[in-house]
């Protein structure tokens, strides 16, 4: 079995500070293969030379892991590195680009008959350097990679939780926006994607619903990675009344005014899916919303008490008239 998709075109870099790492890019796809046991299978960097000189380019392959919630990949060390790296193979261990030229560079990983199924994570990086006329390297520029999501099918376990779904700040708001944070735990042997949404109600039944992981990050085994959305969200604006007026007018839609309800589902694995709620309370006092209504009372109760001492000095005008 045989399954490789590019996700997206992503450049790890790992610069140097020299004047010239900027002027070079590679640009290298997510890779994800999935295989059997004894099964080899194939995939394809694509590199590409921006600059108006050639590049010489160096490959090596190193293991990483998730670092930080961000998700960021901490790249280990070469004491630190695995015994499944052996199976990767790099068909050109070294390429020259010149000018403006692409080359997709072809790779193969032999998986041995007793690999444990889950999940294995590899990083191709790709040392660049300019190249002389002789074609000799006469500077390193930078590090780049292509991060590879090696599946091998079997017996593996999704498992994971939400260790945490709540808010950003206190629980009771003055305006908004709102700020949602999800921490999901993967404590399988394989990464996963957790996608869902939250859904926010208010007192008067009115919903709206926030996608939580649009981009279907991995989250790699034995970690946890922050997911946050925000609810209510309105663009910069440096004219202060058009900002009062802008959020005064979310708010009133949104009638985001009282308690709410915020109720978390979430959805991970492919061979079985699970599904988790968690479900939080907060109240909303939004400050223009409840400004505006109080001025608007005040000059509805002046315009009441005008009309009528305008209605009591008509009686009395009439009724001098009329005597």
């Amino acid at each position: 079995m045989k399954r490789f998709i590019f996700i997206c075109i992503f450049a790890v870099g790992v610069l140097f500070f020299s004047p010239a790492a900027s002027a070079t890019t590679i640009f290298s796809p997510i890779i994800e293969l999935e295989a059997a046991p004894g099964e080899t299978v194939n995939g394809l960097v694509k590199l590409f030379n921006e600059t108006a000189e050639n590049v010489v380019l160096s490959s090596v392959v190193e293991a990483f892991t998730s670092g930080d919630e961000t998700g960021q990949p901490v790249y280990l060390p070469p004491e630190a590195q695995y015994d499944y790296l052996n199976w990767f193979a790099v068909e050109q261990k070294e390429i020259t680009l010149t000018p403006r030229q692409v080359a997709l560079v072809p790779f193969t990983v032999k998986v041995p008959f007793d690999a444990v199924p889950g999940g294995y994570y590899a990083v191709i990086f790709w040392q660049t350097s300019l190249a002389g006329e002789n074609q000799a390297p006469v500077g390193i520029n930078s590090r780049v990679g292509t991060l590879v999501f090696l599946k091998i099918s079997g017996a593996v376990t999704e498992s994971g939780e939400v260790s945490d779904f709540g808010l950003k700040q206190p629980d009771t708001f003055f305006e908004l926006p709102v700020d949602f944070t999800v921490r999901f735990t993967n404590s399988g042997n394989i990464h996963l994607r957790p996608t869902g949404t939250v859904e926010v109600k208010n007192i008067f039944g009115q919903k709206h619903y926030l996608e939580i992981n649009p981009e279907r990050r991995n989250v790699l085994p034995n970690s946890t990675r922050l997911f946050e959305v925000v609810w209510g969200s309105v663009g910069n604006n440096t004219n202060l009344v058009s900002t009062f007026l802008t959020k005064l007018s979310q708010e009133f839609d949104f009638l985001a005014i009282g308690p709410h309800t915020a109720t978390l589902e979430l959805e991970y694995g492919s061979t079985s899916p699970q599904r988790l709620t968690e479900t939080i309370s907060f109240s909303i006092w939004p400050w223009r919303l409840l400004l505006t209504g109080v001025v608007l009372v005040v000059i509805v109760v002046f315009l009441i008490r005008l009309n009528n001492k305008i209605n009591r000095l008509k009686k009395k005008l009439t009724k001098k008239i009329n005597e």
